[in-house]
């Protein structure tokens, strides 16, 4: 990604956060959640190619078949109450893009696997609240999301690694089109609330321009799950040091956490939060010049 990009990606991570935490001020305007929403689902999708870029790609044939199987089992398991979700409603062009077996994710290429995998997901996701009486849970959805990510992660060769990181940075421009559109849109749907609600549309107003204000930099960001369930964890403690520096952040009401105005160095990062297992890092390097993305699961002690 380039400055720009992960810029906006901050700013709308920011906004997510925002309104989040004052969700009961705006859930009254029924236009407002399907566009909170559809901010979510972009937002996750470039962080999704994000960290396909920035993968070290491994050769591990053994690996690589066993986290094939996963995606191919998680990935049916989501798409066939998703099929028949789209019959029961008669939508035929649902259908059409999800109507997938186990073979055709199985007995494929890695990269048409992939795609297939994050099709149903993405699908899914639009749909998630319709899907509930199908038994599809954002659990189940998060353990696809985290299926395709492991099994990006063992794709073969550096010639695939190439063009899985360049299909990747085409696809976070397509999707970067698509935070302007619908921010855009979540601008004009909030502008009432400047006189009704000043000092949340000035919270929101502020997320906005984070894109602006390169004195915010974010240098390390990432989410929490749990190792289970997969549902993000908040109020995580998160405490970053290195000799004369230490600050500490909670993760946000979605697991997410983001560090700003961080120096090139190595640091050691540790994650707390009762009834779970304390995760300590002692090696992480931070490149001011970039923003780096780290995921953890948490286990319950």
């Amino acid at each position: 990604m380039n400055k720009r990009q992960t810029r906006k990606l901050n700013m709308a991570i920011t906004v997510l956060d925002n309104m989040d935490t004052n969700q009961s001020l705006w859930n009254t305007v029924p236009a407002i959640s399907p566009k909170v929403e559809s901010l979510r689902t972009i937002t996750n999708r470039i962080l999704q190619l994000e960290q396909t870029q920035q993968n070290d790609i491994t050769g591990n044939r053994e690996g690589k078949e066993r986290k094939l199987a996963t995606l191919a089992a998680k990935a049916i398991a989501i798409a066939k109450p998703l099929a028949c979700f789209a019959r029961d409603s008669e939508n035929q062009t649902l259908l059409a893009e999800i109507d997938f077996e186990l073979t055709h994710i199985l007995q494929t290429k890695d990269l048409t696997a992939i795609d297939r995998s994050r099709t149903i997901l993405d699908k899914a996701t639009q749909h998630k609240t319709e899907l509930i009486p199908y038994g599809i849970t954002q659990a189940i959805l998060d353990e696809l999301e985290d299926a395709i990510d492991q099994f990006s992660q063992v794709m073969t060769t550096p010639r695939v690694a190439r063009t899985l990181t360049k299909t990747a940075t085409h696809a976070i421009k397509a999707e970067a089109g698509k935070l302007d559109t619908t921010l855009i849109t979540l601008d004009q749907i909030l502008t009432p609330f400047r006189t009704t609600k000043k000092t949340f549309y000035n919270t929101y107003i502020n997320a906005r321009q984070i894109i602006d204000t390169g004195s915010r930099n974010i240098m390390l960001r990432g989410k929490i799950t749990d190792a289970r369930t997969g549902i993000p964890i908040p109020g995580v403690i998160i405490t970053i040091k290195r000799q004369g520096f230490r600050k500490t952040i909670t993760s946000s009401k979605r697991g997410h956490y983001r560090f700003q105005m961080l120096h090139t160095s190595t640091y050691r990062i540790t994650f707390v939060k009762d009834g779970y297992q304390t995760i300590t890092d002692n090696n992480v390097g931070i490149n001011a010049a970039k923003t780096l993305t780290l995921n953890f699961i948490m286990t319950v002690s």
